[in-house]
C-alpha cells in the first residue's frame, strides 16, 4: 500500500565559511571562444586589444584543450574594416551553426557608438557616421548570432563604448527567441562600460586579470562552472581593487574616470552555472554525494579535513574517522529525518556549525557515500546518530539562490517536468508531485539567510512544502553556541 508523502524541510540560517578546493580547472567539455576584434591602427588601443585576448586565455585557456580560439581575419589575413567584413567574418566563425554541445563564448571589442535612435552600434575603420545603417554593424545583431546559435551555453562580451546601451534592444529581441531555447538554453551578456561611458583599453584586462586571481586564491567557489552573477561579483570586486590602488592624488583628479564595472544585460539565467564560464578556481574532488544533494552534503575536501583534525589519529596510516560531538543534536536530526511528516528549522549564531550538522545528515544518508569503503568509520557512531540510506532526498544550498532557481534544482532532482519555467510552474508542480501518494520525500535547504531575497524565499520557495508538513509533528532544533565543556 503506497504511503502519503511527508517532506521533511530543514533550513540553516547561515552556514560556517567552508575551505572550499582550489587549483585548474579540469574536465570542462570542449568550447568555442570567438574573438571579433577591430583594431584601429592606433599602437596603444591595437596593444590594448593584445593584452585584453591574453586576459580572455586566463578564462578561457586555448591550451591544453579546453576552448579553441578563432579571431577575427580576413581570408588575405587583413584586420575586419568594413560591415561585410564583418557579416563574412560571422558566416565563416560557425557562430550562427556551432555544436549544441559546445559552450560558445563571442568577444566583441572596438569602438561603440549609440545613435539618436538610442541603437547601439559597433563602428568600424569604414563607418560614416553619416551612413551608419549602411557602415556600420548593429551591436545587437552580433549578440543574437550567438544567443540564437544551437549552443545550448553561450556568453557574449561587449567591450566596446557605451555596450551597455544595448540594453533594452536585447531585451526586446529576446521575445523572438524559440521558447523552446530560452526554456532549454543558457544565454549571458555582458557590457563593459555603461550608456556615456567610453572603453578604456587596458582596463578590461586588469579586471579580467585581477577577477582571475581573486578566483584562485580568495573567493573559494566551489563548482566548475560559474554562475554569470558569480562572475560579474568577481568583476565587480575587482575593479573595486583596481580603483582602491589608485593614487590618492590621481583618485581625485580622475573621479569621474572612474573603473567601468561590467554589468550583464540579461538576467533570465544568470544564476544558472554554465559551462561558458569555467571555473579557475576548481579543483576537481572524487564525488562523495550523488548530483541530488551534492550541493548540501560533506565535500572530499571537509572529509580529509575531518579525517586530519577530527579524528584523532597519529598519521595518514591510521583509517580511523572519529566523528564526535553534537551526540545530542545529531540525535534529534537523525529522529527527525524517519519521521513521516513534519518541519524542522535549524537555528543558531554565527559559526556555530548549522551547515555541518545538515551536511553530516545529508552525506551519511547518501547511497554512494555509504558505499565508499575508505569512510567506513564515519559510521562507527552511535546507531541512533547514523541517518538511514536515502533518507534525504534533495538537498539545495539558497546561498546566491533566488526562489525560481532554487526551486527547479530541487525540481530537476526529484524529476518535475513542470509546463513551463515560471516561479508559479515550479510551485504548482512542486504540490501536485508533494500532494500524490508515494514515498516520504526529505529535502534540505541550507543557508536560507545568504538566498538573494530570504523573505521573498521563504514566502515562496518553501511555500509548496507548507500542505504537505502542516499535518503531524512539528520541530523545532537550536544549535547552542559552542562552550567548555560541550556535549560529546
Amino acid at each position: 500500500m503506497s504511503k502519503p508523502r511527508g517532506p521533511v524541510v530543514a533550513v540553516a540560517a547561515a552556514p560556517e565559511g567552508l575551505e572550499w578546493p582550489r587549483g585548474p580547472h579540469a574536465g570542462e567539455p570542449r568550447g568555442l571562444l570567438v574573438g571579433l576584434v577591430v583594431p584601429d591602427g592606433d599602437p596603444a588601443f591595437d596593444d590594448a586589444l593584445e593584452q585584453q585576448l591574453a586576459a580572455l586565455e586566463l578564462w578561457w585557456p586555448r591550451h591544453g584543450g579546453e576552448f579553441s580560439w578563432q579571431l577575427s581575419r580576413n581570408p588575405d589575413g587583413s584586420p575586419l574594416s568594413t560591415r561585410h567584413d564583418v557579416e563574412a567574418y560571422l558566416e565563416s566563425s560557425g557562430v550562427r551553426e556551432g555544436d549544441a554541445d559546445k559552450p560558445l563564448v563571442l568577444f566583441v571589442s572596438g569602438h561603440g557608438l549609440t545613435a539618436k535612435s538610442a541603437r547601439h552600434y559597433l563602428r568600424l575603420p569604414a563607418t560614416r557616421d553619416a551612413r551608419l545603417l549602411a557602415t556600420a554593424v548593429p551591436t545587437s545583431t552580433l549578440a543574437y548570432a550567438a544567443l540564437d546559435s544551437h549552443a545550448r551555453d553561450v556568453l557574449v562580451i561587449l567591450n566596446m563604448c557605451e555596450s551597455a546601451a544595448v540594453q533594452s534592444e536585447l531585451v526586446t529581441l529576446q521575445d523572438d527567441l524559440d521558447p523552446v531555447r530560452k526554456e532549454e538554453a543558457r544565454l549571458n551578456v555582458l557590457a563593459t562600460t555603461e550608456r556615456g561611458r567610453q572603453v578604456l583599453g587596458l582596463e578590461l584586462a586588469r579586471v579580467l586579470s585581477r577577477a582571475h586571481l581573486l578566483a584562485t586564491t580568495s573567493e573559494q567557489i566551489a563548482h566548475p562552472h560559474l554562475t554569470m552573477s558569480e562572475f560579474t561579483q568577481l568583476l565587480n570586486r575587482a575593479a573595486k581593487l583596481l580603483e582602491e590602488e589608485r593614487p590618492v592624488r590621481r583618485r581625485a583628479r580622475r573621479a569621474a574616470a572612474r573603473v567601468n564595472i561590467p554589468q550583464p544585460l540579461l538576467t533570465q539565467w544568470q544564476h544558472e552555472r554554465t559551462p561558458a564560464l569555467p571555473n579557475p578556481g576548481y579543483d576537481p574532488a572524487p564525488r562523495v554525494a550523488k548530483a541530488e544533494v551534492s550541493d548540501v552534503a560533506v565535500t572530499f575536501d571537509e572529509l580529509e579535513y575531518w579525517l586530519e583534525k577530527a579524528s584523532g589519529r597519529l598519521d595518514q596510516a591510521d583509517g580511523g574517522w572519529y566523528f564526535t560531538g553534537r551526540t545530542a543534536l545529531n540525535r534529534i536530526l537523525v529522529g527527525f529525518v524517519e519521521r513521516p511528516r513534519g518541519a524542522m528549522i535549524v537555528t543558531g549564531s554565527a559559526g556555530t556549525g548549522k551547515s555541518a550538522l545538515l551536511g553530516r545528515v545529508v552525506t551519511l544518508s547518501d547511497p554512494l557515500f555509504r558505499a565508499e569503503d575508505r569512510y567506513r568509520t564515519a559510521f562507527d557512531g552511535p546507531p541512533e546518530t547514523i541517518p538511514p540510506a536515502g533518507s534525504v532526498t534533495a538537498a539545495v544550498s539558497a546561498r546566491n539562490h533566488t526562489s525560481l532557481t532554487a526551486l527547479r534544482q530541487l525540481g530537476h532532482a526529484l524529476g518535475l517536468r513542470p509546463a513551463g519555467d515560471e516561479l508559479g510552474d515550479w510551485q504548482g508542480a512542486l504540490e501536485e508531485f508533494l500532494a500524490r501518494p508515494g514515498d516520504p520525500v526529505t529535502v534540505v535547504v541550507d543557508s536560507l539567510d545568504e538566498a538573494y531575497d530570504p523573505t521573498h524565499f521563504i514566502t515562496t520557495a518553501l511555500a509548496p512544502f507548507v500542505a504537505a508538513t502542516r499535518a503531524g509533528p512539528h520541530a523545532a532544533g537550536t544549535v547552542p553556541a559552542p562552550a567548555s565543556g560541550a556535549a560529546r
